[in-house]
């Protein structure tokens, strides 16, 4: 065997690798939206809760979820293709709170989200997708 190469074991034995990997590419999809959307409620700021109540997260698989938003309409829409994640919320005002006004400081929660848990997003995705392709699922 030559100087520094390597031989990777095929482990799922005839299983099909992309389907694998898509697999864990939805899964972590899900967890990553969880993460963002829980600390983006953590840092949004509360007038009268409904900003706060609105934000929730969407995928193409995971579309049907059952933490409602805070009223008809709140939800961010479902994405048009796999492998996409929207977090973040339609309320009218939610971008004068994130990005701030003439008249009032911005209050970054959605940027400040991802911002704060770009490495353990990162490892999770790694890490989901490491366990997709050891079980084959």
């Amino acid at each position: 065997m030559a100087s520094g190469a390597s031989i990777v074991k095929n482990t799922m034995k005839g299983k099909d690798y992309g389907k694998a990997v898509g697999n864990a590419t939805e899964r972590a999809l899900t967890k990553i939206g969880v993460t963002i959307e829980g600390s983006a409620i953590a840092n949004s700021p509360i007038k009268s809760g409904r900003l706060r109540g609105s934000l929730t997260f969407a995928t193409k698989k995971d579309s049907d979820r059952t933490r409602a938003p805070a009223e008809q309409g709140d939800a961010v829409s479902t994405p048009a293709t796999k492998y996409t994640l929207h977090v973040g919320t339609n309320v009218n005002y939610a971008q004068h709170v994130e990005y701030g006004t003439r008249n009032m400081a911005a209050q970054p929660f959605l940027r400040r989200a991802l911002h704060d848990n770009r490495g353990k997003l990162l490892k999770g995705y790694k890490a989901e997708i490491h366990k997709g392709l050891k079980s084959g699922r």
